[in-house]
């Protein structure tokens, strides 16, 4: 839908065409930065009318799921400031990444974190190395933006993981099914009348396809023509971009 602070030409457009023909459209993004508050004010700031759109965000669902494994628990959480707020709000105590966490903690999580350094990554080891439960809030290793592409979270938890000496024992984001099956229980759709549009193959189509959708990779992103040979699975559809999709769904 856009890339950056730039919204995909005829985006808006397409989003209104689904509306008219009486669609259901959810947005599912593992960005582990952003409230669903948040997204909601940027999706409006960048000319998108977000009052019918369905937004599930990786940070608010991490926070209902540690809340769910252990209400008034303890995670030390290398993310954003929004991050640690929703898992503040869902009843945990929160240790900020330049927060001394205690040992043992109950979860360590970690999502895409800008101001990541040495200490931070020190930090965090020796949490999992105690024995946290290791939350990845996504793996996308890459996002894109108008200048090109930049390191998602999966960069950081992969350095953490090397550290602690084994990988995350939870993923909440794409292409984990938990996600798009909170997505499904809330808009009381089963997947074989949904579509999956996404920008990566290993992300956004593998999750799809696990559920049970079609799906559509839109080339504006981090995936090409090129690249999605590299790949086990193939899209049900490739597009130029999202402004093509009502082309492709039945009335």
């Amino acid at each position: 839908m856009y890339l950056g602070n730039t919204p995909i030409p005829g985006a808006a457009r397409c989003l209104r065409a689904l509306e008219r023909m009486g669609k259901h459209v959810g947005l599912i993004t593992n960005n582990s930065g952003q409230s669903s508050a948040s997204v909601i004010r940027r999706l409006e700031r960048l000319g998108f009318s977000a009052e019918n759109i369905d937004v599930l965000v990786a940070t608010s669902v991490t926070a209902e799921w540690l809340a769910e494994q252990r209400p008034g628990g303890t995670a030390y959480v290398v993310g954003s400031h929004e991050l640690c707020g929703e898992i503040e709000r869902a009843g945990l105590r929160v240790f900020a990444p330049s927060d001394t966490p205690p040992l043992p903690c109950d979860f360590l999580v970690v999502g895409n974190y800008r101001g990541i350094d040495y200490a931070c990554l020190g930090r965090a080891i020796r949490v999992g190395r105690a024995g946290a439960t290791f939350v990845a809030v996504n793996r996308d290793h890459l996002f894109p933006v108008e200048d090109g592409l930049r390191p998602g979270a999966g960069a950081i938890v992969q350095a953490i993981a090397a550290g602690i000496g084994r990988g995350p024992d939870v993923l909440i984001g794409k292409p984990s099914p938990l996600m798009v099956n909170r997505a499904l229980q809330r808009a009381g759709l089963s997947p074989e009348r949904c579509l999956m549009v996404g920008d990566t193959v290993d992300i956004d189509v593998r999750m799809g396809q696990a559920a049970g959708m079609a799906t559509a990779l839109v080339l504006t992103g981090v995936d090409s023509k090129e690249t999605i040979a590299t790949y086990d699975i193939r899209p049900t559809y490739v597009l130029d971009s999202i402004a093509d999709i009502v082309d492709h769904l039945p009335v």
